[in-house]
């Protein structure tokens, strides 16, 4: 004669069972939350490193030409291929004031970028050596 109460072999465990459940799916969201942080964090330095890299490429002339992006430029070339290898996108800009990544280095909208900005001295039109800032910004 079965007792009054009892539910059967599985019944009785219930209760339990759903414990163990709730804990083993707590334990792999705190993992994947966990995950996606350390995905987020790794992406972050990995730009970072993109970033000076392309910048040490693009600075390596004691004066830089007047227009960094000039294709004939050996640190551009190098520069592009850095790019190329981290699958970023670059553009480099002489501009002090008033600074706008989207529209001083035609940032797509919606795009995450880095900005590293350096002192520099470089050549204007007429020959002079001119001191100015160069933003190098780096996007995805």
């Amino acid at each position: 004669m079965i007792g009054k109460g009892f539910i059967g072999p599985v019944g009785d465990d219930i209760p339990t069972i759903l414990i163990i459940v709730m804990a083993i799916t707590l334990f792999f969201a705190g993992f994947g939350y966990a995950l996606q942080l350390y995905s987020e964090k790794n992406e972050r330095l990995m730009m970072l490193k993109a970033s000076l890299d392309i910048s040490r490429a693009l600075l390596r002339s004691t004066v830089l030409p007047e227009n960094p992006m000039d294709p004939k430029y050996s640190g551009h070339k190098q520069a592009s291929l850095l790019a190329q290898s981290y699958g970023v996108k670059f553009s480099a800009v002489y501009k002090e004031e008033n600074f706008d990544p989207a529209a001083d280095c035609h940032v797509p909208p919606g795009r995450d970028v880095t900005v590293m900005s350096f002192l520099t001295a470089r050549k204007d039109a007429d020959g002079n050596i001119v001191l100015d800032t160069l933003r190098v910004c780096v996007w995805k």
